[in-house]
Formats: C-alpha cells, sequence, structure tokens
C-alpha cells in the first residue's frame, strides 16, 4: 500500500515521502520485525520506569499480613516442615504463598527494605503480564497487534499502579496470562500438542494456583477446547475419528495436571494437607462481609448489584480500550453474518479461549455473585485478554481504513499516538497513585470522587506522614520536637510502624489521638468526623480527588482554631 498520495503538498517533500514510507514499510510483512522490536523497546522502557520509581508507592492493606505469611512459610520449610503456623495465620493459609516466599527469600539478598523489594519485585511481574500479554496477542494475531495489546495494558493506569503493592491480584493476572498463552498453544495443535507446550502449560498454571486458586478456572476454557475440536471432528469425520482424536487430546494433555498440582503444593503446602482444601479456599474467599461502593452507593462484598463488576470494567480501562473492543465486536459480527458457520479449529480455537477467559469470570461473578470489594482489583486477570481482543479490533479497524483511503494509515497511527500521550500524561499527573484512575465515562477521578472506590490501598500514606512531620518541624523551629504523637488512622495500625515514623504511636481509640490519618475511601473521614472531629490540615489529592487526609486534633492549637494554617494540599 503507497501513501504517496498523502504528501500532497510538494513544500513538504522528501521529508514527507520517507515519513509516508516508513509507515508502509510497518504496515507489509517485511515490518513485521519492527513490532517486535517496539515491543522489545517498550518491556525496556517499563523495566526501567519500575526500577527507577519502586521506592514511590506505599504499603497496600494487606502487604502487612502477606509479609508475614511469607516468614511463616519460610520457617516452614527452615524448620524441615515442624513450624506450622502459616496454617493458621489469619486467613493467608487460603491463598498460595509464591509471591510471598519468593519475596521473603529476596529480602535476604537485596539491599532494600523488605517493602521496597516486595514492590520491585511486584513492579518486574506487572511488566511480565505485558509481555504474557505480548506473546499471547502475537500468537493469534500477528505482531502488530501483540505491539498494541502491550501497549494498551501498559497504558491502562490501573494496571500499572497495581503493579507495585498488589501483590496478589497482579502476580495472579500475569500467571493467567501466560497460561492463556501456551493454552492457545494446546489447542492449535489438536489432538496431539506438543510436549514442550504440555509441560510449560502445566508449569505455568501450578505457579499461578500457587498464588490463587482462581487458576482453576484455566481448565474449564482448555476442557471447552478440547470438546469443541472433539465435536468438529465429529461432524467432519464421523464419531470413531472424533474419539479417537479426543483420547489422543486428553492423553497428552494429562501429564499438564501433576505438573501443576505439584508446583502448587511446594509453594502452598496447606492445599495438598487434604484433598479438599482447595475447594474449602474457594468457598472461603467468595464470603468476605467487606464494605464496598459504586455509583454513590454503598453494599456488602456478599450483596451485591449484578453490574458491579461489568461497571467497574468499563469505567476503570482508558477509552481507546473500549473503542477497540466495540470495534472487534463489530468485525466479528460481520464475519459471522457474511460466512457460513463453521465450527472453530486452529486460531478459531484458540479465539474461543481468549473470549471464554473473559466471559466465564464474568457470568461467574453475574450468576452465582462471590464476595468482591474495591472494584475490579480481583478480577485484574481479565484486563490482559480484554486488551488483546481490543488491540484485535483496533487492527482490523487499522487496516479497513487503510484500504479505503491512502492517508488512513498515517491518520490512524497519529490518532494512536496522541491517545498515548493522553494516557501518559493521566499517569504521570496521578503517580504515584495510578490505580485510582478512572476514564470519562465518569469523569475521571474527579468524576468518581465519592461515588467510586479510590484508595483503598491507603498509598497516599507516605505523602501524609512525610506533610505531617514537616508541619510538626514549622511549628518547632525547623526541627522535630521529643515527643511522641497519638495517631488514629483508618487502616491496619501495624503499617504506620513499616513506615519507621519513631515519633508516632497508634491507637484505636480515636479520641485519645492527636492527629487522625484517613482514607476518603468508603467515607472513612466522615466517619472519623462524626467520632471524634477535627480540622483537617493535610489534604492528598490526584486530578481532583481527595485521596486521603490529615485531621488535628490537638487542642488549643490547630484543631481549635487558635493558630489554624492554611490547608497543605
Amino acid at each position: 500500500m503507497s501513501l504517496a498520495k498523502f504528501c500532497w503538498l510538494d513544500i513538504l517533500g522528501r521529508p514527507c515521502r520517507r515519513f509516508a514510507d516508513a509507515l508502509t514499510r510497518w504496515s507489509d510483512v517485511g515490518g513485521q520485525l519492527s513490532w517486535d522490536r517496539a515491543s522489545i523497546a517498550l518491556f525496556v522502557v517499563l523495566v526501567g520506569m519500575v526500577v527507577l520509581t519502586f521506592p514511590s508507592y506505599g504499603i497496600s492493606t494487606d502487604e502487612y499480613v502477606q509479609q508475614v505469611y511469607g516468614e511463616k512459610l519460610w520457617a516452614f520449610y527452615l524448620s524441615g516442615f515442624a513450624d506450622r503456623s502459616a496454617f493458621h495465620y489469619d486467613n493467608l493459609y487460603l491463598y498460595g504463598g509464591l509471591f510471598d516466599i519468593t519475596a521473603v527469600a529476596l529480602q535476604h539478598i537485596l539491599p532494600f527494605e523488605p517493602y521496597d523489594t516486595r514492590h520491585l519485585l511486584c513492579g518486574l511481574i506487572g511488566v511480565l503480564g505485558i509481555a504474557g500479554t505480548w506473546r499471547l496477542a502475537r500468537e493469534v494475531a500477528g505482531p502488530r497487534v501483540g505491539f498494541l495489546a502491550s501497549a494498551l495494558l501498559a497504558l491502562t493506569a490501573s494496571w500499572y499502579g497495581a503493579m507495585f503493592n498488589n501483590t496478589k491480584d497482579i502476580p495472579f493476572a500475569t500467571g493467567m496470562v501466560w497460561s492463556l498463552y501456551f493454552a492457545c498453544l494446546l489447542v492449535a495443535k489438536l489432538p496431539r500438542p506438543r510436549w514442550r507446550d504440555v509441560l510449560c502449560f502445566g508449569a505455568v498454571v501450578g505457579a499461578t494456583l500457587a498464588v490463587r486458586v482462581g487458576a482453576a478456572f484455566m481448565v474449564l476454557y482448555l476442557a471447552a477446547a478440547v470438546t469443541v475440536h472433539a465435536t468438529a471432528t465429529w461432524q467432519r469425520q464421523g464419531l470413531r475419528i472424533a474419539s479417537s482424536e479426543l483420547w489422543q487430546a486428553v492423553v497428552r494433555l494429562a501429564p499438564a495436571a501433576p505438573i501443576a498440582y505439584a508446583i502448587m503444593g511446594i509453594f502452598w503446602p496447606w492445599s495438598v494437607m487434604s484433598p479438599l482444601d482447595p475447594l474449602l479456599a474457594i468457598s472461603q474467599l467468595t464470603n468476605f462481609p467487606i464494605l464496598t461502593e459504586i455509583d454513590d452507593r454503598f453494599y456488602q462484598a456478599t450483596a451485591l448489584p449484578a453490574d458491579y463488576l461489568p461497571v467497574y470494567v468499563a469505567v476503570k480501562v482508558p477509552e481507546v480500550t473500549l473503542i477497540g473492543l466495540s470495534m472487534l465486536v463489530g468485525f466479528a459480527a460481520a464475519y459471522v453474518v457474511r460466512r457460513k458457520w463453521n465450527w472453530p479449529s486452529g486460531r478459531g480455537l484458540q479465539w474461543l479461549v481468549i473470549v471464554l477467559s473473559v466471559m466465564v469470570p464474568v457470568a461467574y461473578f453475574i450468576i452465582l455473585r462471590p464476595s468482591l470489594y474495591n472494584g475490579m482489583r480481583h478480577f485484574f486477570f481479565i484486563i490482559p485478554p480484554i486488551c488483546v481482543g481490543a488491540a484485535a479490533g483496533l487492527h482490523w479497524f487499522w487496516l479497513w481504513a487503510a484500504d479505503r483511503r491512502s492517508w488512513a494509515y498515517a491518520a490512524v497511527a497519529a490518532m494512536l499516538s496522541l491517545v498515548a500521550v493522553h494516557e501518559i500524561v493521566n499517569m504521570v499527573r496521578l503517580h504515584p497513585h495510578e490505580y485510582v484512575y478512572y476514564n470519562a465515562l465518569v469523569g475521571g477521578p474527579k468524576g468518581a470522587y465519592r461515588r467510586y472506590e479510590m484508595d483503598y490501598w491507603s498509598n497516599f500514606l507516605p505523602q501524609a506522614i512525610d506533610l505531617l512531620e514537616q508541619q510538626l518541624k514549622s511549628e518547632h523551629g525547623g526541627t522535630m520536637p521529643l515527643r511522641k504523637y497519638v495517631v488514629g488512622l483508618c487502616t491496619k495500625e501495624e503499617i504506620l510502624k513499616e513506615y519507621n515514623t519513631p515519633n508516632f504511636v497508634t491507637t484505636r481509640d480515636w479520641r485519645q489521638a492527636d492527629f487522625i490519618i484517613t482514607t476518603t475511601n468508603t467515607d472513612c473521614d466522615k466517619t472519623a468526623d462524626r467520632v471524634v472531629g477535627g480540622r483537617t490540615v493535610i489534604e492528598i489529592v490526584r486530578e481532583g480527588a481527595v485521596l486521603g487526609m490529615v485531621k488535628d486534633r490537638r487542642p488549643g492549637t490547630t484543631a481549635l482554631g487558635n493558630t489554624a494554617q492554611p490547608l497543605i494540599r
């Protein structure tokens, strides 16, 4: 395809023609390598950003107990399996310990604080998830779709911000996307997939089970693809051949099960203490009565409306991803209408697995309504395949437009570049709170404030503590006074100790507190106002949304307005 007509102004001359020729080379078969190089460059940039910024992120409200759980699993192995306290610690035994025990092992090697080590490890795993999205998309639709899918996920601020301290959901989602990749390799070669792919699939699924038991979804996706393949063979070649190929497929895939089970058992030893333990984990992990918010209404996590998950997904991913998904649906519908129905095989089976990886979890939530809170974070694992679908939709639109107008290829490339710049600017403005991102459907973070869940990890806490220390120093001539201040926290009290703040001690009785540090998530700050009051002296704000605040309750000072200082934001 030539873009010469695009350079209709002679004044642009040779530079414009070279630009058009370069874009054309990216579109043809010979330019496929360029898309792979662009993807690799993206991963290098992402790894660099992780290494440079991982200390900026706070300790999440789950990380303290996860760190303790990892230390207890470490003790279990060092004691020769004698120390089994990990199997009775809180409810953490219901989760696999692969990430936590790996983090503890690295903490004995790397020269960082324990939580910084966790954040570095989780950030790199998040990049690995983006790389898995690239491999998956490249496998089913080629290098350009691979690049687009990885770029879409990297520009999903909800994912990027969670990469650093969401040490359960991001490792799980990364394991799931790599499991999907190997599942697609398997179904493309049915009924005799390669042994290498079978072994890799079993190992990756086992590692994912060793993070969360939800990796069992992969069995459903693969079983569905095998069933469809067998049914198609039956229709085309008869029952005898279909039965033979089904048996071959089962025999070939069978070794993946013991491999997965063994790896799960190593990093989640509680799960193999009894055959029913994984089922017990599923039942108990879907029954947490936690308060959550959607569209300015509060619900118990066990009694959510059916649209809770679909709405959160729709408002937490960038608009371009939603547009790409819409294009995918449109092109797919047109394809089905124009062509006679055929049972999918090869590439069609791969797309079946990807579609099921999104639709089955969403249907599972809508029908069974398990406990869910903090928006879509427990379902982060459907975001990579969503990005794959959206990238395919954008790719097909790109080709469709370029076939009709010579200038459309460059125009779409420019449009996507502008979208990328827009999302990068959003992420920079939100840093290090990228995960509170909301798209234009709800007016961004400002529009979502007080309507949807925001900083549920209390990621604002390090900045709030720093600003409070600066304020106290300014009140005492630039030095921190030699006394301890009592602080009430609308989060887990143990976290404050991890920030190494010797001048602050926590209390559960907020009436005794000098300061209240509270998130605005689920209106916890309003609860503080009703219970104990205090004057807001510090607010942590991003894009018009107040993520957290500090309330001064000291008698005779700012709490009573006698020496009131301007609000620090």
